[in-house]
């Protein structure tokens, strides 16, 4: 769900970044990118300074077919509906 300042910013990047959804993009990878590494022993990796060390992992996506489908919820609540694929 976004409000109306979230849709605006999503037609925009389809529109203008994206061609009207033909040009590829890069997006974090939403099954792996920000989990943290561990060892062995299932300890999570820490850094020099005690932080966490986590996977950094992109797609090289581009939206489907279809166009994307917004719908009003209430007032200025809406959901966007879109086809992505992950490309090789």
């Amino acid at each position: 769900m976004v409000e109306m300042d979230g849709r605006a910013r999503f037609d925009r990047f389809f529109e203008e970044e994206l061609n009207f959804g033909v040009t590829p993009f890069l997006l974090p990878d939403q099954q792996i990118d920000g989990n943290a590494l561990y060892d062995e022993s299932w300890n999570v990796l820490l850094d020099e300074n005690d932080v966490p060390i986590v996977i950094d992992q992109w797609w090289l996506a581009q939206f489907g077919q279809s166009q994307p489908a917004t719908s009003a919820i209430s007032g200025m609540i809406f959901t966007i509906q879109f086809d992505l694929l992950v490309l090789p």
